[in-house]
């Protein structure tokens, strides 16, 4: 089963994104994390990971790393294709990423989120699930036996 491409319109463009292949994923997630990492120095948890977003973007604009950032534009661009003539046709836009963003940086930008979001977005919805379970379990801790005979 193949996965499912994503539509979004950004700016007088519209792009169709497959999410990246496993291998590449997992590639990409970890050199971005990498490159994140001083904001997580402190972090002991995924529950903590969560509320230290802020800082991981803040320490990762002070710690861009430009191979990393081509890299991920250049495998992103890989599973993008951009949407003309009503759907007609479509375009390869690693064949076309640089004059395709000339000017443009700002819908660059939100093209790479999007991007981002069709592979990682289930991602960070199955640890939202996950860290919204944790709670409520240890809420409810299961009762030790009892010392006593009989009960």
């Amino acid at each position: 089963m193949l996965a499912a491409a994503q539509t979004k319109a950004i700016g007088p463009f519209e792009y169709e994104v497959l999410p990246l292949p496993a291998g590449v994923s997992i590639r990409l997630m970890t050199r971005v994390l990498k490159m994140g990492a001083p904001a997580f120095a402190e972090v002991s948890s995924l529950r903590d990971a969560a509320s230290a977003v802020g800082t991981m973007l803040a320490a990762g604009l002070a710690e861009l790393d430009e191979e990393i950032v081509m890299f991920a534009c250049g495998e992103l661009a890989k599973v993008t294709q951009i949407v003309v003539d009503g759907g007609a046709r479509k375009i390869a836009l690693s064949g076309v990423f640089d004059e395709h963003f000339r000017g443009r940086v700002p819908d660059l930008f939100a093209w790479m989120r999007f991007a981002a979001e069709v592979t990682y977005g289930p991602l960070g919805e199955a640890l939202k699930g996950a860290m919204g379970a944790v709670p409520e379990a240890a809420e409810k801790p299961t009762p030790a036996p009892s010392a006593t005979p009989g009960g």
